[in-house]
């Protein structure tokens, strides 16, 4: 089994490394968020360990980013924040368990084998919010039973604004969410996918709002309805 661990502490990343190995998993151990998402690109992993305090990215909006991208693979935290309150936002982010340090090493091992006994977790089929319905697969949207016809990048903006209904979505995360390559974006390119986007929506229905928030991202708003996975 093939295991993901990113860890900056060189120190602590041998050890677990070592440990993961005695084990019997066939262990990959980067430093840092970006050589982890190469990594996570180009192979296939049973499971994830991230440590929150990256040099190059906070550890939670690792999760976030590999969850957006509807990467189930179970995901192991390890972090010296123990309040119960990070607790709770690491697991709301899409984490599927959290240990804190200093911990012991077997109980790291069975953390780890609890996690992977686990049945798959397959990503919804279709998320839905008052009527308007997107394949988490493909990105193919309905309103009301009425197709929307959507470009790609449209598409996965779309269903990053639905997963997160009535949360402020960052400019940062849509841009690592909806363009697979660095050269996609450009200053206004956002703008201009928001703008598509909410001229397919009001073409469905005025209650179909993507809000601006000023300086920091965009937020989906559908009339007061809730969201619901089936």
């Amino acid at each position: 089994m093939r295991i993901l661990l990113v860890e900056d502490s060189s120190r602590l990343r041998g050890l677990l490394t070592e440990c993961l190995l005695k084990a019997g998993y066939v262990p990959d151990a980067v430093a840092t968020a970006a050589e982890f998402e190469q990594y996570a690109a180009a192979g296939s992993y049973t499971a994830y360990v991230i440590d929150l305090g990256l040099p190059d990215l906070d550890g939670m909006d690792l999760i976030e980013r590999r969850r957006d991208r509807s990467d189930t693979t179970p995901i192991l935290v390890v972090t010296a924040r123990a309040s119960v309150p990070d607790r709770i936002i690491g697991l709301d982010h899409g984490a599927d368990d959290y240990l804190v340090k200093p911990f012991n090493h077997d109980e790291f091992l069975a953390r780890l084998r609890a996690l992977l006994r686990r049945p798959a977790q397959l990503a919804p089929p279709e998320i839905s919010s008052g009527g308007l319905k997107v394949c988490a697969e493909s990105g193919e949207a309905s309103y009301r039973g009425e197709r929307i016809a959507l470009r790609p990048t449209e598409a996965r903006l779309l269903k990053l604004l639905v997963q997160r209904k009535g949360r402020i979505v960052p400019r940062s995360t849509i841009e690592a969410a909806i363009f697979r390559l660095a050269q996609d974006c450009c200053a206004n390119t956002i703008d201009q996918v928001v703008s598509r986007l909410r001229r397919a929506l009001g073409e469905k229905s005025h209650e179909l709002q993507i809000k601006t928030i000023k300086g920091t991202g965009y937020t989906l708003d559908i009339s007061s309805d809730t969201l619901d996975a089936s």
